[in-house]
C-alpha cells in the first residue's frame, strides 16, 4: 500500500491523464469500460521515482534511470509540446526485467525498464507511455521557455538574466540580487553611448560591478559546438549550466541584436524539480 500511495501522489503531481471516449452501442460502453479500467491499474502502480536528466554541454540531457510497473512497459516516448516523438524508449533502448516480490504476503509481478543514455535536445517535453492499452499517458511539460529581452550596461531595460527566475534584472535590481545573476550582456561601445549596441551574453562572475562579480551564481557557459567559455567572452547562442543541487538547471538559447541596441534572448529552460531531478555534477562550476 505504501508504493501504491507513493506513486499515486507521483502521477498526480505529474499530471497524468486519462482519456475519455464517446461511443455509441452496449460493446463499445462495455470497451470503454476495459480501457478505463486498465488506465486506473496504470496510473497507480508505474514509478517513474528512478528517473534523472543528466545535462550536457551541447544543449541536451541524457535521461537515465528506471521506471517501475506491476506491467510490462512496450514503450514510454519522450514527446515534444507538439507531441512530436524526440525519444522512444522500449525493448531496443532499455533493459526490462520480470521479478517477484511479497507484499502483504502476497507473491505479486513487479517489471523494471532500465533506460540508459539518451540523448535529447533540451525543449519542452512530455512523457507519453504505451503499455498495451489503447489510451496512452502523457505527462505534464517538463521545462519552460526562456524569452526576454536584454540591455546594455545601466539600460533600464536590464542587462542581467537569472534563470532561475527567468527574469531580466536593471542594475540597481542585480546589485540586491546578485546570488540569482547568472549571466549579463555584452555590449559594444563606451558606456553611455546612445548607440550602445548589446552584441552577446557572458557569465555574471565577469561584471566590471564588483558587487555583481563577486556574488553571482556559479555558472558554466558552452558556444554553440559545446566549448566551454572560461574567460570574458560573449557568445550569441549555446548552453548555460548553473550549480546545483537546489537550483540546478540547463538553458538552450540564442541571442538576436535588435535595431533599437537590446538584444532578444530565445530558448527552453530545464529546472532540477521532482518531476525530473536535473544531475550537473559532471561540470566545474568556478568564478
Amino acid at each position: 500500500m505504501k508504493k501504491v500511495f507513493k506513486t499515486a501522489a507521483f502521477l498526480l503531481a505529474m499530471g497524468l491523464m486519462t482519456s475519455t471516449f464517446t461511443s455509441c452501442g452496449e460493446d463499445d460502453e462495455n470497451d470503454e469500460e476495459k480501457i478505463a479500467q486498465e488506465d486506473a491499474e496504470l496510473a497507480e502502480l508505474v514509478n517513474f521515482d528512478g528517473l534523472k536528466a543528466y545535462a550536457q554541454a551541447t544543449g541536451k540531457i541524457k535521461i537515465e534511470g528506471v521506471i517501475t510497473s506491476d506491467k510490462k512497459l512496450k514503450e514510454f516516448e519522450v514527446i515534444d509540446a507538439n507531441d512530436n516523438v524526440v525519444a522512444t524508449l522500449g525493448e531496443k533502448d532499455a533493459t526490462t526485467k520480470e521479478k517477484e516480490v511479497d507484499e502483504n504476503g502476497k507473491k505479486v509481478k513487479r517489471y523494471t525498464m532500465t533506460v540508459t543514455s539518451t540523448e535529447i535536445p533540451v525543449q519542452i517535453l512530455k512523457f507519453r507511455i504505451k503499455a498495451g492499452v489503447k489510451s496512452p499517458k502523457t505527462s505534464a511539460a517538463i521545462g519552460e521557455t526562456l524569452k526576454v529581452t536584454i540591455g546594455s550596461a545601466s539600460s533600464s531595460t536590464g542587462s542581467y538574466l537569472s534563470l532561475a527566475d527567468n527574469t531580466i534584472y536593471t542594475q540597481s535590481q542585480a546589485k540586491d540580487n546578485a546570488s540569482k545573476i547568472d549571466v549579463i550582456a555584452e555590449s559594444d561601445g563606451k558606456a553611455g553611448d546612445k548607440n550602445r549596441q548589446v552584441i552577446g551574453i557572458k557569465r555574471a562572475s565577469k561584471a566590471k560591478d564588483a558587487t555583481i562579480g563577486d556574488n553571482a551564481g556559479k555558472t558554466a557557459l558552452f558556444d554553440g559546438d559545446g566549448k566551454s567559455i572560461e574567460d570574458a567572452s560573449y557568445v550569441l547562442k549555446g548552453t548555460i549550466i548553473t550549480d546545483g543541487p537546489d537550483d540546478a538547471c540547463i538553458a538552450k538559447f540564442t541571442v538576436t541584436p535588435n535595431a533599437d541596441g537590446t538584444a532578444a534572448i530565445d530558448g527552453v529552460i530545464i529546472k532540477n524539480s521532482d518531476k525530473l531531478p536535473l544531475d550537473v555534477t559532471a561540470f566545474t562550476f568556478s568564478k
